[in-house]
This record gives structure tokens, C-alpha cells and sequence, in this order.
């Protein structure tokens, strides 16, 4: 079993470097500016499982493309670390699996690079459009974090309050009391470990690609990299559009690669505690057919 700080080496470790190379030869926008013109807190996703021959084939054609690149002081690939909170039933991951039409999905992200830490609530609504709001966790809910190792922290009254007041505004559930019991109920199940760089289109539209995914189960105060090393060669493309296709969709619709349903933490889930990966199955066997 590999330590936590193993495996963020790892994962900071494995970019390809023809991604190194080519995102370079972007113009940059900086993080002020994509916030302004492509938010996208509310939005259309579209994601897409590439090889290295595909997505060296995507980064290349998008040369011709109007679009720029997310530049931090220089800086256009981020390590991203996400946990995941579940119940002990997995009410989130089940509710996902079978479509139900009003979900949520908790989760804490650390943006390494920047040092920022947000509690993150993602929303599925009647018409299924996807909606996530954000908490800024303060240093001292960071720390508390930390002691807590996670386990407790959502108890935390002013954490506990903003996910139950959000659960209610979204019409997930109607009534405080039954948000209250739900978000009592969830702690730490799995986390996402991964790089990531971030395109804006000049439509204001955003993609991400996504590689050097790390898997990692956690049980209690333990963290497994799930069935030994589960590194993932592959980068996931998403597209975050208000509903028609980008001109980065169009470019992997010529290419023949086609949406697929996936999420990394029904993966996480799905390969780490063995469920039913139900929609995610093809997902699921793409990813662990080349896992290592």
C-alpha cells in the first residue's frame, strides 16, 4: 500500500510529455479573465475517453482552433485532489447509477497548486441540468478538516448549515430535517487524485483535460490505491457548454470518439468497492482494461 505522499509524487510525476510540450504553444488566459467569460457553474458536460495517439491527435488540431489555455503565473497543468462523502449505503452513488432525476454529490477539493480548498455541491435538477456551488473553506475549517481526517467535519454547524440550506434551494429535498439526517450521515469514502489543464473556446466555452488519474479508497483513517497502483494512461475530456456542441466536440466526433458516461467517483466506487457500475460499465472496462 502505497502512503498519501506517495501518491501525489506519483501522480504529479506522470503527465505525457507531449501535453507538456503542446499546451505551451498556447496563448494563456489568466484565472480572473476565464472566470468572467466561461464560469459555467451551470452547464451541459460532455465527456470522452482519449489514448495518448488521440488526445496528441486533439491537442494538435486544436492549434487551428480560436482557444487559450488556463495560465497560473505560468503554470497550465494543476494536480487537483478531491474526497469524496457518501453514505454508508452509497445513497449518492446509487442515486446516480439508476438516474434518479434529483441527485447531489458532496465532495472537498483541494486546488494544490493555488492552495485553495472548497467544499463543492453538485446538483441534478428536474430538467437534469447540472448545477455545483461552492463553500471557501477557511484555514481554520481546513485544519478542522485535518483533525477530524475528514470523518465528522460536515457536523461542523456553519458546513452543516450551507449543505442543508443548499439542498433545500436546489429542491433536492423539501423539508431541513430530512437534508439535516442526509448530510449527518456522510463521511469520507473514496478520493481522485489527477492533473488537469483548462481551455476556454472564444464561445466562453470551457474543456478540461484530465490525465494522471489516481484512484485511492479510503477506509477509516486508512487509504488504499485501489487494487494495488490503479493509475489511469489515459485523459478524459470534458466539454462544459450551455448545451450545443463546441467546436472541440466536433473535433472528437470527426476523430470517431463519442461521448461517454463516466465520473471518477463512480469509478472510484464502482472499481473500489465493487457495485454494480450500471451506466459506467463501459467506462469501467475501458479504464481498467488499461489501469496500471
Amino acid at each position: 500500500m502505497k502512503t498519501r505522499d506517495s501518491l501525489r509524487s506519483h501522480v504529479d510525476e506522470q503527465p505525457g510529455e507531449y501535453a507538456h510540450q503542446i499546451i505551451g504553444k498556447f496563448s494563456g488566459i489568466s484565472l480572473e479573465q476565464m472566470q468572467r467569460s466561461a464560469s459555467l457553474l451551470q452547464r451541459r458536460d460532455r465527456k470522452y475517453v482519449c489514448d495518448s495517439v488521440q488526445s496528441e491527435h486533439l491537442f494538435r488540431s486544436l492549434e487551428s482552433v480560436d482557444i487559450k489555455v488556463l495560465d497560473i503565473n505560468g503554470r497550465r497543468e494543476f494536480t487537483y485532489y478531491s474526497t469524496y462523502f457518501d453514505t454508508p449505503n452509497f445513497l449518492s452513488y446509487h442515486d446516480a447509477a439508476t438516474n434518479r432525476r434529483r441527485r447531489f454529490k458532496v465532495r472537498h477539493r483541494h486546488y494544490v497548486n493555488s492552495g485553495e480548498h472548497f467544499l463543492e455541491l453538485k446538483t441534478k435538477g428536474g430538467r437534469s441540468q447540472g448545477i455545483k456551488d461552492r463553500y471557501l473553506l477557511s484555514e481554520d475549517d481546513v485544519e478542522a478538516m485535518k483533525r477530524f481526517a475528514s470523518e465528522g467535519f460536515l457536523d461542523l454547524p456553519h458546513v452543516l448549515m450551507w449543505l442543508v440550506s443548499e439542498l433545500c434551494e436546489r429542491h433536492i429535498y423539501s423539508s431541513v430535517d430530512q437534508a439535516r439526517e442526509v448530510v449527518r450521515a456522510l463521511h469520507p469514502v473514496s478520493r481522485t487524485e489527477y492533473v488537469r489543464s483548462t481551455f476556454v473556446t472564444s464561445e466562453n466555452e470551457r474543456v478540461t483535460f484530465d490525465r494522471s488519474l489516481q484512484l485511492v479508497r479510503l477506509q477509516g483513517e486508512r487509504e488504499e490505491c485501489i487494487r494495488g497502483s490503479c493509475l489511469v494512461p489515459l485523459t478524459i475530456v470534458e466539454t462544459k457548454t450551455l448545451g450545443k456542441l463546441s467546436e472541440v466536440d466536433r473535433i472528437l466526433w470527426r476523430q470517431g470518439i463519442r461521448p461517454i458516461s463516466i465520473s471518477k467517483y463512480a469509478l472510484s466506487i464502482a472499481y473500489g468497492y465493487g457495485l454494480p457500475a450500471n451506466k459506467w460499465t463501459r467506462a469501467l472496462k475501458t479504464v481498467t482494461s488499461v489501469a496500471r
